[in-house]
Parts: C-alpha cells; sequence; structure tokens
C-alpha cells in the first residue's frame, strides 16, 4: 500500500497535485481533482491542504512574500473545488503573502476564524511583523477586540476604550490574552486578577 499524509490520499496524487501547481498546468491540476475531488483537501505539508502548501513562502519559489509565487489559476481552481480558506489566510498572513490574503479575503475567507494553533489571521500577522497582511486585515475587521491588537496595527484611536479612567485598565481589555506558546514563543505568565 503507498505512503499517505494523514489521510487516505495516496501520496503520488498529492504530489502530482502539488507539482502540477509548481508548474503553472491548470489542466493538470483539474484533471487530478476531477479523478479525485478529496484530493482538495488531502494533507499536504505543514501547510495541511494544497491552498494551504501555496500559502508557505517556500513550497513553490524561495521565500516568497507578498507575491502569489504560483499561477493565480491555480489557486482559483482549488478555491472553485472547496478548499478550505480559512488556515490557508492564517499562514498567508503570517508569511505576509499579501497577494494570496487578498485573495483569500475576496474569496470568502473569514477574518475572525481561528486556525489550528487558535489565533486569528491578524493576530498571526502581528506576531509575526506581518505588516502589509495585518494592515489588510485590519482594514476588515480588528479582531480578537484587544488593546494589544489594535496596537498591533497602530490603532491608537482604539485604544482609550480599554482604559479605566484611572491610568489603568478595564477589565475587557484583559479577555483576549493569547497564549504565545501555540505559536512556539515563550510561554506566557499567569493571568492577573482584576477587579
Amino acid at each position: 500500500m503507498p505512503d499517505t499524509l494523514g489521510t487516505d490520499q495516496p501520496t503520488e496524487p498529492v504530489d502530482d497535485a502539488l507539482e502540477a501547481i509548481r508548474a503553472g498546468d491548470v489542466a493538470a491540476l483539474r484533471r487530478l481533482l476531477d479523478a479525485s475531488p478529496e484530493l482538495v483537501h488531502a494533507e499536504a505539508g505543514a501547510g495541511g491542504s494544497l491552498l494551504g502548501a501555496v500559502a508557505e513562502p517556500d513550497v513553490f519559489g524561495v521565500a516568497l512574500r507578498r507575491e502569489l509565487g504560483v499561477d493565480r489559476a491555480c489557486v482559483e481552481l482549488l478555491i472553485d473545488r472547496g478548499s478550505d480558506l480559512d488556515e490557508p489566510l492564517n499562514l498567508a498572513a503570517c508569511f505576509d503573502r499579501v497577494e494570496l490574503v487578498e485573495i483569500l479575503l475576496g474569496a470568502g475567507a473569514r477574518v475572525g476564524a481561528r486556525g489550528v494553533a487558535g489565533i486569528t489571521a491578524l493576530e498571526s500577522a502581528i506576531y509575526h511583523a506581518s505588516r502589509a497582511a495585518a494592515d489588510i486585515l485590519a482594514d476588515v475587521e480588528l479582531v480578537p477586540d484587544a488593546p494589544w491588537v489594535a496596537a498591533g496595527v497602530g490603532r491608537v484611536d482604539r485604544l482609550e476604550r480599554f482604559l479605566d479612567g484611572q491610568g489603568g485598565l478595564t477589565a475587557h481589555a484583559y479577555e483576549h490574552r493569547p497564549n504565545p506558546a501555540t505559536v512556539g514563543w515563550l510561554k506566557r505568565g499567569p493571568a492577573r486578577d482584576v477587579a
């Protein structure tokens, strides 16, 4: 039996699909997806899916950043065939893959969706200093509604609502305390009591 990548899909069709995307061969990718429609959801490395692999910076090029790096028609085909959009958005935001962020938002990716690390795409962009992606996402919605998110995208106009008028923060300011350990950073300190 052939090796698998976390699904019932053999490795070979996933590899063939990745190669079709790499070559910009939309017709070959379409044939593979026609033959195995579930391939659009198959595990494809760290990106989680074929569309997730496009979001990674080094799968289809070397240190891709803002540019898409693959034929847009391949991305559109994966979207049309029902690929998950939210996790690829989170990954694209992490790596400042601006063109892909814009495509995914246009296709209906949810800004407030939490990825496998439990954070939104905007949080991922802020954590990883992906400024251009963070700006695009913040223009859609600041999510979560937290002072560090507002500060992270330079929206100081939103910070006043978290101040208690006595030089401190309101209880609401502490509601969305992410754990940086979920994205490979140091574990956060214990929660503080807030009156």
